[in-house]
């Protein structure tokens, strides 16, 4: 399988996709009793933190790439409105052939050739260039990872401040319940 920007911007939704679920409701309960339990508040702080410092860092990729598919979306557009303009054209200068040779003028055909060959030649760029677009990711795709990110770089920030309260309190669950209402 070859690595496109699409498949990356993929593979990086499914990490953001599985940081979230572990970090989704009864979990953080899970993850906060076992820091109390076993005392590895600080080694999950240091975790946290790489995990939420590789986000930040995607977050920053994904705005610049999120930048550029608004042109790329704009080609997709271009790309669509011009195939069959291009089409047309190229069954125009086929049809002026057959009418040149109905009414005796064959020897103008040559004269029509370069249409044909634009409308021929332009299909085929354009077939290339939507191949290449379809290895992209769209705006829209862009835009709701963005906010996948930023979401569970907030939940992260929770779980910083659930687990320095943890460890200040000593694992105390009760004043983190307190704390908490």
């Amino acid at each position: 399988m070859s690595v496109t920007i699409k498949s990356v911007v993929t593979r990086f939704s499914e990490l953001v996709d599985a940081v979230d679920a572990l970090l989704a409701g009864n979990s953080m309960d899970t993850i906060t009793q076992l820091v109390a339990a076993l005392g590895i508040g600080n080694l999950l702080l240091k975790g946290a933190d790489l995990i939420e410092r590789a986000l930040r860092k995607g977050l920053v990729w994904v705005g610049e790439l999120r930048e550029s598919t608004s042109q790329t979306d704009a080609l997709r557009g271009l790309v669509g409105l011009l195939t069959p303009i291009l089409r047309g054209v190229e069954e125009i200068s086929k049809a002026a052939v057959v009418g040149l040779g109905d009414m005796g003028l064959g020897a103008l055909e040559p004269a029509v050739e370069p249409a044909r060959s634009l409308g021929e030649v332009g299909q085929r760029v354009l077939k290339g260039a939507d191949a290449a677009l379809q290895q992209l990711p769209d705006a829209e795709q862009m835009k709701r990872l963005s906010e996948a990110v930023t979401s569970v770089i907030e939940r992260i920030e929770k779980l910083r401040a659930t687990v320095h309260h943890v460890v200040a309190t000593g694992g105390d669950m009760a004043a983190l319940k307190e704390g908490a209402a």
